[in-house]
């Protein structure tokens, strides 16, 4: 995603067999009052990805609702109205963000999902001209 910036609003993203939304390196999405559930993945964020989520409803089983890499620079902001159902992956930093007083609630599952499999939208197949995506 580089330094793409996206927004959407009213939108359902759903039934994907990869993460509803990613973005890495210096990507950056805005959601404002869209729904994202049943895909393999929620919300997720690489490098320095950013997130804007607002008044989002997130409904994750399979994989993390929210992940946000632990050893990197992402930056997501939750607020006003959000509302999370699934397993969040992230440091201790970015989980104080997922507050009522912030505007977000968040219902945590009973057992946390696992990364994805290496099948699917993930499966690898080398290609000495190609990276893995």
């Amino acid at each position: 995603m580089n330094q793409a910036v996206v927004t959407m609003t009213s939108c359902h993203v759903r039934d994907n067999k990869a993460p509803g939304f990613e973005a890495t390196h210096e990507g950056t999405f805005i959601l404002d009052r869209c729904h994202v559930h049943e895909n393999v993945g929620g919300i997720w964020l690489w490098e320095n990805g950013r997130c804007d989520v607002r008044g989002t409803v997130i409904i994750e089983h399979k994989a993390p609702a929210i992940l946000c890499d632990p050893g990197a620079n992402t930056q997501p902001k939750f607020s006003r109205g959000t509302i999370i159902h699934g397993f969040v992956m992230a440091n201790d930093a970015d989980l104080d963000k997922l507050t009522p007083e912030r505007g977000v609630m968040w219902q945590k599952p009973e057992a946390a999902p696992s990364l994805p499999g290496e099948d699917g939208a993930f499966k690898f197949e080398y290609n000495m001209f190609t990276r893995k995506q």
